[in-house]
């Protein structure tokens, strides 16, 4: 299918001035959209959210690339979005970089979502650097944890909530 005159001066202008989004938007709802050049402007200017959207909705798009420009400028919660929703998203590439710039609720996440995630790995990192919520939501929600990383989480948990002057435990029943 062809573009219109109007669709193919829209489409010129994206390719020379448009945002990522932009881009995004119209080789989604635009057939005949030149989807290579809208992906490669997105590449060159678009934010992660852009490069996420593009990987998923549109047929052929070069995943390595925009899971590239994701490693590049997204958050951990883009890499984890990516891992989570991307068939052919490399997992452990994605969870390698959300080790080194997520939050310990961060790594909780890729582990609860991402399958195929290396959960020693992240229990390490929530062991590391996780507040007290972060350890008890990976204890809680994490399959297959043994016996003795749980006690390490509540141990954890309890250490950080004692830190803070949370209480940590059920009050007693009242009298």
């Amino acid at each position: 299918m062809s573009l219109t005159p109007e669709q193919k001066a829209d489409q010129d202008r994206l390719l020379e001035k448009g945002n990522g989004w932009d881009c995004y938007q119209f080789a989604h709802h635009v057939p005949g959209a030149d989807k290579k050049a809208l992906e490669a402007r997105i590449l060159e200017i678009g934010d992660a959210n852009a490069c996420r959207w593009f990987a998923l909705d549109i047929p052929g798009a070069h995943i390595p690339s925009l899971q590239a420009r994701v490693l590049e400028i997204g958050s951990s919660w883009d890499c984890r979005w990516f891992a989570q929703h991307i068939t052919g998203a490399d997992i452990p590439v994605l969870q390698k970089r959300t080790l080194e710039i997520g939050t310990g609720y961060d790594c909780y996440q890729f582990a609860r979502h991402v399958p195929g995630a290396d959960t020693e790995s992240l229990l390490a990192r929530v062991l590391e650097i996780g507040d007290k919520n972060d350890c008890l939501l990976y204890a809680r929600f994490i399959p297959g944890i043994n016996e003795d990383s749980l006690q390490r989480l509540r141990t954890r948990a309890k250490t950080l909530g004692s830190a803070s002057g949370e209480e940590t435990t059920s009050p007693s029943p009242a009298p």
